[in-house]
């Protein structure tokens, strides 16, 4: 799709074209003794410099050991060198963790070589990753929490717990960033600390000066490189297409380089569902007349909020309770007529039913957007009004009603934009989910096809953010076309694959020739197969990664696998995944034998260097069949060509995420086995080798492992 860049036309592009900063910002980074230079790293930078300058979108396929973050990073501040008011960079990674590790261990090389000012680095967070102090202070200090935030478990341990995290900021021991809390706290007191746009009271506060948020996003504005993660970008896109909204990064436009780029379709997918919990959303509504009467406990407070009008009036949630409780006895209807976890809904046009319930989600819709606009005019009145500063009682009982209007204002806006979302999600999918566990707690869902609908309206065609997009896994089978509908973009494009930089022939791929395969026919049989070989597979003189299909399936098979190997068996779920890493760490350094089991969501990001993994057992080929909401729409509409277009693809992309789990750096070497033997029986299995790094391609036969 779009112009394909080779690697060769890279490397012969003009110097004189990028002004030879990207060379002499090596050169200078050569001059440092823990520097080297990745063979194809300064091409990447001049291929997504050249991006930059033309305005083109670039989607780079960089593989594992490309030195893929300081090549855009060189780029990002070549794309600014020269420029009296350059344009900043912003940086999207897939995780918090990946933004502190750029400003840890990569952009101090930027400043030992003599090309970045440290002020000019920047990480950007949500608000709601930062202390407020205004929060603490209150919680610290009032014994009847006005808005209910806390159980009553939590009710004794919050005061303590705000009042040391205030102590510690005020006394400049603690900068007010959540991630780094000095401190170990109950989550409910967490969220009743963290900064909140709804409940921020501006230069109003005592704190303004020295708050947290607010002293980085005055950093932002003088900022050359601002590390974010995708989520705050998609946040950032969507303000900035709102008309009273701020968007979180303070500059007029920017440019943007997505890291771990396979990552955002999924992202951008996901911030334009809904969900939906009827009982929940009918529990926040009957609560408001409580909530009304504290806000009117105080006589000043009240003839504020009553100016124009009575707050009961203007707030009345019966409407919005009753138009909730038709829609959950709709979607209970609906949910009883099925045995089936997820209900897809049809069109309400051909589905009375579907049109009954979409009925009263409308109604609910109305109501909810009344009372949030009755909640915002209540805020808009305290707003106006210059809290006492002498009374400290009445001060207080200001301070008190203004968290009260803004906490809830932000849960009937939440309500309503996810009723909102609901209703306009006509080209996408919607269903009914019942709880897991029980089956009793149905949820309403909403979902577009994919994230290419986002992104089309937030990102593409507009002059907010010029997208660079970056990732070691984004083409299938030497193409660039399927990550390219998963994103929406459909106009000119840059592309480029970068050949891989290790030894993959040192080391080995081996496929099981098993008997029986993975597929739906043959499942069970492989599953007791399954059960002999992988013991069978695994050797005590190798740190070993085994990548699941399922959960199920990793639960039996590590139970089978612990029945040999004992405690040496580390299973996902069973502690946080930096606990786990470490406990592989320690066996590993010991010289004990250690197998990290989990599913295929530790095929990203999961880092196992050298001596760490030095085998990958692949359970099964990564085919998601078609069972959710959203699957089986595109499986309906594809029918024939689902496999070849869609869920092909995937596997492959999915496929070279767990490969690339076993090189990590030059020196790596080791062997990956597949206990699925159609990645050497079929067409499109050898297709998928043929479109892996090189490694050294083995096949074995076993036999006679089921009776």
């Amino acid at each position: 799709m779009g112009e394909v860049v080779s690697f060769g036309s890279v490397a012969r592009v003009k110097r004189s074209d990028f002004r030879d900063f990207i060379d002499d910002a090596y050169d200078a980074l050569a001059r440092l003794p823990f520097f080297k230079e990745r063979a194809t790293q300064r091409d990447l930078s001049r291929q997504i410099l050249r991006s930059f300058r033309e305005g083109v979108p670039l989607l780079a396929e960089a593989p594992t050991g490309t030195g893929k973050t300081l090549a855009y990073l060189i780029a990002a501040l070549a794309a600014q060198h020269g420029e009296a008011k350059p344009v900043p960079v912003v940086i999207a990674t897939a995780t918090t963790l990946l933004q502190h590790q750029i400003i840890e261990e990569e952009i101090p090389k930027l400043i030992k070589a003599g090309l970045l000012n440290p002020a000019h680095a920047v990480v950007a967070k949500g608000r709601g990753r930062y202390f407020c102090a205004m929060s603490g202070e209150r919680i610290a200090q009032t014994e009847e929490r006005q808005d209910d935030l806390f159980e009553d478990d939590d009710r004794v341990g919050a005061p303590r717990e705000a009042q040391e995290l205030l102590g510690l900021f005020v006394d400049g021991k603690w900068n007010g960033d959540m991630d780094a809390a000095p401190i170990r706290m109950a989550q409910s007191t967490r969220d009743a600390v963290r900064a909140s746009g709804e409940s921020c009271v501006g230069w109003r506060c005592g704190y303004y000066a020295s708050c947290p948020f607010y002293t980085e996003r005055r950093r932002l504005q003088t900022a050359k490189l601002i590390i974010a993660n995708q989520d705050l970008v998609l946040s950032d896109l969507r303000l900035a297409l709102e008309e009273d909204a701020s968007p979180i990064f303070p500059v007029q436009k920017y440019l943007l380089v997505v890291d771990e780029a396979h990552r955002f379709p999924g992202k951008a997918q996901e911030s334009g569902s809904a969900t939906i919990d009827c009982d929940q959303a009918i529990g926040l509504i009957e609560e408001l007349p409580g909530v009304i009467g504290k806000l009117l406990r105080h006589p000043k407070v009240s003839r504020v909020l009553e100016r124009g009008s009575s707050l009961y009036e203007m707030l009345d949630p019966g409407q919005a309770a009753e138009a909730l409780l038709g829609a959950r006895d709709r979607v209970r209807e609906e949910s009883a007529q099925s045995e089936e976890r997820q209900i897809t809904l049809g069109d309400p046009e051909v589905d009375g039913r579907v049109a009954a319930l979409e009925a009263e989600i409308g109604r609910a819709l109305a109501e909810c957007a009344r009372v949030a606009a009755g909640f915002m005019t209540a805020k808009s009145a305290l707003a106006e009004v210059k809290f006492p500063e002498r009374d400290p009682v009445e001060r207080k009982a200001f301070f008190d009603a203004w968290f009260l209007v803004s906490i809830n204002a932000a849960r009937i806006s939440s309500l309503r934009d996810a009723l909102e979302t609901f209703m306009a999600c006509r080209d996408g999918v919607r269903w009914i989910e019942r709880g897991e566990e029980t089956g009793a707690q149905e949820l309403l869902r909403a979902s577009p096809m994919e994230g290419s609908s986002v992104l089309r309206r937030l990102l593409w065609g507009r002059e907010r953010a010029r997208p660079v997009m970056v990732s070691a896994t984004l083409s299938a089978f030497g193409s660039f076309a399927r990550f390219a509908a998963k994103v929406g973009l459909s106009e000119r494009a840059l592309t480029c694959a970068l050949p891989p930089c290790f030894d993959y022939g040192s080391s080995t791929l081996l496929v099981k020739r098993l008997k029986y395969s993975p597929r739906q026919a043959e499942r069970t049989e492989w599953e007791k197969e399954l059960q002999q070989a992988l013991p069978a597979a695994v050797h005590e003189d190798e740190a070993t990664l085994v990548l699941f299909p399922s959960r199920r399936l990793l639960q039996r098979s590590t139970d089978t696998l612990r029945e040999r190997f004992g405690d040496a068996v580390l299973v996902q779920g069973s502690m946080p995944i930096a606990t786990l890493t470490e406990a592989h760490h320690s066996r590993v350094e010991a010289g004990e034998l250690s197998i990290l089991c989990g599913l295929d969501s530790l095929a990203e990001g999961l880092d196992l260097p050298g001596q760490y993994c030095t085998h990958v057992i692949i359970v099964a080929l990564p085919f998601t069949p078609p069972v959710s909401p959203v699957e089986r729409r595109y499986h309906s509409i594809l029918r024939n060509r689902y496999f070849p277009e869609r869920a092909m693809p995937e596997a492959m992309l999915k496929l070279k995420q767990m490969v690339g789990r076993l090189l990590r750096s030059e020196t790596d070497r080791g062997r990956i086995t597949v206990l699925d033997s159609r990645l050497a029986s079929t067409r499109w299995g050898r297709q998928m080798i043929g479109s892996l790094p090189p490694f050294r391609v083995e096949e074995e036969e076993v036999v006679d492992l089921v009776s």
